[in-house]
């Protein structure tokens, strides 16, 4: 009998053990939000490494709403409460957040619920999960990995974009509306490739079954080096590869026929880029401030280059415009300081504003015949150009089009051009005066030269 009691005791004594540790779990347990934030006002400043563990407790007749956390890092078990959903923006911004379990009754996580929670470290979403909101952890720059159970059937757009400590996107196997492979986020038939974790790094290639590039797909994702674009896509999604700094060439098929705007927004590694020859349009602001260009070639499949499209690429020497491009928009080429080279096709009919200014390099260009309108800042501070031709057809030269610093001696015009549409400040010095001097209304056609400046201002005489 003794020896039976004796046998025991350890058994007893580790069952107490237990017990005072899991009672010790807690910091505190809350009943209510009001209760939680009281608890939290009272207690001394902390470090999101030493963060208070709530645990929360309680009935909410719909979904869990904003909590004020005065300032303190906490761990909040909600395992314990009853609710639905959690609220949209419920912690939006909310610094304090290092880790959150959620309920098992929860069932949606709404849009931008944890917007910018930028300490947050760890989410597990349970499988009671159906629906997570439109940018519902947009920002969240502590998250690492992601697993998406398979009872999700929605996820609103972005909403793990801005998590940029996040490696991996996993979806259950079992799910039967998304699909993950090694990390990267796709729809379930693989057909729309939706994010690529912005931790990523080397050589990426892209399932044969997908045919579209999604927006921000692979946004500043900057350690990836490479992605091979297989025949199957068609189309490249706005922002898709925005500032992935470290990718150095892209392939970009014939099967290809849409590129977004912004596409490769300063991808500053980029050196080598070939464009499909079933590309319609270069769209706006599509390959801005990439420096590591020096030379770009537009297949004639394109028809449209929308304004800002190379502008800042400062790199690049030569261009050439095939002949289904027939306006130069705004700022196409803008401050792409060593272009001393480009082509432009005898169809172009109007160069838009600041589509060559601040090309330092660029020492000569032919405007094609055909063009009728050179917008405002076109070739302004163009510093190396020396001579201009202005064909017979140009019937308009907008706000200082030639003007700033440049070194032009030498103009052209091959027709006249109604006053109303030459501004006077298109050239430096007295150019338009002289150009009127004798027909005031349409000028004289002819060749005008200037020497040196006299003071701050050129002095033009017809030759």
């Amino acid at each position: 009998m003794k020896k039976t009691i004796a046998a025991k005791k350890p058994i007893v004594i580790i069952l107490i053990l237990l017990l005072t540790a899991c009672k010790e779990k807690y910091d505190y347990t809350a009943n209510s939000i009001p209760e939680l934030e009281k608890y939290l006002s009272g207690k001394p400043a902390n470090t999101p490494d030493n963060p208070y563990k709530i645990a929360m407790n309680g009935k909410f007749d719909h979904g869990l709403g904003r909590i004020k956390f005065d300032d303190k890092y906490v761990i909040l078990d909600l395992s314990g409460s009853t609710y639905d959903q959690i609220d949209s923006y419920a912690f939006k911004y909310t610094d304090n957040i290092i880790k959150i379990i959620f309920g098992k009754s929860v069932v949606k996580i709404n849009k931008e619920a944890f917007y910018g929670c930028k300490n947050l470290k760890s989410v597990t979403i349970p499988e009671s999960v159906s629906y997570i909101g439109k940018e519902a952890f947009y920002d969240c720059a502590g998250l690492t990995s992601i697993t998406i159970p398979k009872s999700v059937i929605y996820i609103g757009d972005r909403a793990f974009y801005g998590c940029s400590g996040l490696n991996s996107i996993n979806v259950d196997s079992a799910n039967t509306d998304y699909y993950s492979i090694n990390g990267i986020f796709y729809d379930k038939d693989k057909t729309s490739l939706t994010q690529c974790p912005q931790r990523k790094t080397g050589d990426i290639v892209i399932s044969n079954s997908v045919t579209v590039i999604g927006e921000s797909s692979f946004k500043n994702c900057a350690g990836i080096t490479g992605v091979t674009i297989p025949d199957s896509i068609v189309s490249i999604g706005e922002r898709a590869f925005w500032k992935c700094e470290g990718l150095t060439s892209i392939k970009i098929p014939d099967s290809v026929k849409t590129i977004g705007k912004a596409a490769f927004y300063e991808c500053s590694g980029l050196t080598d880029v070939t464009i499909g020859n079933s590309v319609t349009a270069i769209e706006r602001k599509t390959f801005y401030k990439c420096t590591g260009l020096t030379g770009i070639t537009i297949p004639g499949s394109v028809v449209n280059i929308d304004e800002d499209a190379f502008l800042g690429c400062k790199n690049i020497v030569s261009v050439t415009v095939t002949d289904s491009v027939n306006v130069i928009l705004r700022g196409i080429f803008q401050d792409c300081d060593n272009l001393t080279d480009i082509i432009l096709d005898d169809t172009v009919t109007r160069i838009w504003d600041y589509a060559f200014s601040n090309f330092s390099s660029l020492k000569q260009i032919t405007i094609p015949p055909g063009v009728e309108y050179i917008g405002n800042y076109a070739f302004f501070n163009c510093t190396s150009l020396t001579s201009i031709t202005i064909p017979a057809k140009v019937n308009y030269i907008g706000e200082k089009a030639f003007r700033y610093y440049t070194g032009i001696t030498s103009v052209t015009f091959e027709n006249t051009i109604p006053s109303k549409n030459f501004r006077a400040d298109a050239f430096n010095g007295d150019l338009r005066d002289k150009f009127y001097e004798k027909d005031k209304d349409n000028g004289t056609p002819g060749t005008y030269i200037t020497a040196a400046p006299v003071g701050d201002k050129l002095i033009w005489t017809r030759r």
